[in-house]
């Protein structure tokens, strides 16, 4: 028996297949922030591992790195399942428990707000298992428009990328900003390490992580050895501006940073200042200019500075 048949083209009726091929490229990201959240008991009556799960570890590393199209997923996966009957009376009210929770914890690390009513949770199997579901039914009610404007929000990305490029290639005469495999090489790379920081820590609030996750996923989309418009490299620059800033202001200047947080954002800052950099070269060599004209592209340094509390000596006198 096929488990896991391929849902994306098939299941979402709302949601188009291109929004599904940017999955996370470091599955272990996914894997390992799950993987406390997939507990079964040893000694309720369940084995590991248990069969026909709602969420299965295939499809929670397949899931899409918008968290809105994330979310959604789950709720269409959930709703699908217990439509099925693919989960045994016995185990509903651990799997439904269990899918809530990763429910949860996808949105609250995403940074996504849904409004629908938290479930009750408690000693009753059977008030779970039908509050749980209620939930599901209620937040895929709610995400659906959600999920519809944002995908026609990105065919009209789709259709200005389109007339760019073929502007580019017939009236524009062919004029683009080109990158070296090694720079395409380098961005991917980039793209990928910032996407596992942002997704594995907490650096950002919801508002700029999930802003930040847009922008990659621009990025990731119009990747190219070609490409008529750096706009979403700009687009990049000032969100990742935007959400320094953002950290200042509640940290006040930096001050109160811990030093696992600067690590990150130490981290965050090289590589949004990598891809930057890569894409202001190609601007000023497909403008004619020298590469050390001031770049369009600049971010500050974000100047982290941590005050460590100077350790009180103890007194040796008896």
């Amino acid at each position: 028996m096929n488990r896991h048949v391929p849902r994306h083209t098939k299941k979402y009726p709302f949601v188009p297949p291109c929004c599904y091929t940017d999955v996370i490229p470091n599955a272990a990201v996914w894997s390992s922030g799950f993987s406390n959240l997939l507990f079964r008991h040893q000694e309720g009556g369940y084995t590991e591992p248990m069969a026909d799960e709602l969420f299965s570890d295939q499809e929670l590393r397949e899931l899409p790195v918008n968290p809105l199209l994330a979310a959604y997923a789950l709720t269409d996966i959930f709703i699908d399942k217990t439509n099925r009957g693919v989960v045994p009376a016995p185990a509903r009210n651990h799997q439904y428990a269990q899918a809530y929770r990763i429910f949860s914890k996808l949105c609250s690390s995403g940074g996504l707000k849904v409004q629908t009513d938290v479930p009750t949770i408690n000693d009753n199997a059977n008030g779970n298992i039908n509050n749980i579901t209620r939930f599901f039914q209620a937040a895929k009610g709610e995400l659906t428009p959600k999920v519809m404007a944002y995908n026609t929000q990105k065919e009209v990305e789709a259709a200005v990328e389109l007339a760019d490029k073929r502007f580019a290639d017939t009236v524009g005469k062919g004029f683009a900003y080109e990158f070296s495999e090694e720079d395409l090489t380098e961005l991917q790379s980039s793209i990928n390490r910032m996407r596992q920081i942002l997704l594995t820590t907490a650096v950002f609030d919801g508002h700029s992580k999930g802003a930040l996750l847009n922008r990659l996923e621009a990025l990731q989309r119009e990747l190219n050895r070609r490409m008529a418009s750096l706009d979403a490299f700009f687009l990049f620059g000032v969100d990742f501006n935007a959400a320094m800033q953002r950290l200042k202001l509640t940290t006040k200047g930096f001050h109160e940073i811990t030093t696992e947080t600067k690590g990150a954002v130490d981290d965050l800052y090289e590589i949004a200042r990598k891809i930057c950099l890569i894409a202001a070269f190609a601007f000023n060599t497909a403008q004619k200019l020298p590469t050390s004209t001031q770049l369009p592209l600049h971010l500050p340094p974000p100047a982290i500075e941590i005050k460590v509390e100077p350790a009180q000596e103890e007194d040796g006198r008896t």
